[in-house]
């Protein structure tokens, strides 16, 4: 990731959380201290208001009469950006895919407009302006309050209602997370806020565990491939197996094994061009399922290749 998506990713989570410590920014960005604190000296000498508080819980915070205002955009003009996203990918010769999806991203978080959309099964996802929503989880994370939430699955095709102890939020590849141990699973997990579509406060009291690590977390749980837009289901031999299960490739990932050894790995991602050089490279011990769109990419260099070698 550059500095600039660096700098306006630790601008938009100082903009929504009271404080920020030097730790928990080198965690989420995957940076050592030095280098945050250089990052909020460029943002101080670009006139950001930000305030460092020294000593051992050290940290930063904005100015209050500090905000960084919503981009004037009607509904029409935020819904045009959204389509302009799905359209634009580097299948159709647009090479900046990914900064346009990020870039899309931040201005849908930080947008006034409120929207919705249905999802590929029907489903309604939620994609209205994240003001409030932060402002309740942050708030109950500060009282040390257990929330009930209701939200949308990564496939988008279900609706589930849980308690969450709220550990944490962090603004992370375009996109908020709430962090926390879900009841139901009895496990810490991250949740989209955007896929949430409901928050009560519960008169529940939690103390996040004394050994939870926001590093560790980042590391085990947002994998290697990101997204939850297409569905991807990638058949596996049995000799790739100690290979995979050392690595989280994806934060909903799903294994299916089979009699004969051989496994699938199913995810949801935002675009298909990473998942695809990674696939070739495993060679024929790897098959794609779906979508039909990536078997046929495949297929094609495929038979480049043979083309080359014949």
């Amino acid at each position: 990731m550059s500095k600039l998506a660096h700098l306006a990713e630790i601008l938009i989570t100082l903009q929504y959380k009271n404080f920020v410590t030097a730790l928990e920014l080198s965690e989420i960005l995957a940076v050592d201290k030095k280098t945050v604190y250089r990052y909020i000296d460029n943002l101080i000498e670009a006139k950001i208001p930000i305030q460092t508080r020294k000593g051992r819980n050290g940290g930063f915070y904005l100015e209050e009469n500090f905000f960084m205002r919503s981009p004037n955009l009607t509904t029409e003009e935020l819904e045009a950006l959204l389509l302009a996203a799905e359209i634009l990918t580097m299948k159709n010769g647009f090479t900046y895919e990914n900064n346009l999806k990020s870039a899309v991203g931040k201005i849908k978080n930080v947008s006034d407009i409120h929207t919705e959309k249905k999802t590929r099964k029907g489903m309604i996802e939620n994609i209205n302006n994240i003001d409030n929503k932060l402002y309740s989880i942050i708030q109950n994370i500060e009282r040390g309050r257990a929330v009930e939430i209701e939200y949308l699955t990564p496939a988008k095709d279900n609706i589930v209602n849980t308690t969450v102890d709220p550990y944490t939020v962090i603004y992370r590849m375009g996109e908020w997370h709430l962090i926390g141990y879900d009841h139901l699973i009895s496990s810490t997990k991250s949740f989209s806020v955007n896929m949430i579509n409901r928050i009560k406060t519960t008169n529940l009291v939690f103390i996040k565990p004394a050994d939870f690590s926001l590093g560790e977390f980042i590391k085990k749980y947002f994998g290697t491939f990101y997204g939850n837009k297409i569905e991807v289901k990638i058949k596996l031999s049995e000799e790739l197996r100690g290979f995979i299960s050392r690595v989280k490739w994806h934060a909903d990932e799903e294994i299916e094994e089979f009699i004969d050894g051989s496994f699938t790995l199913k995810f949801y991602l935002d675009e298909l061009s990473e998942v695809k050089n990674w696939v070739m490279g495993l060679g024929s011990a790897a098959e794609v399922i779906e979508p039909v769109q990536l078997r046929d990419e495949i297929k094609q260099e495929v038979l480049k290749l043979k083309a080359l070698y014949d």
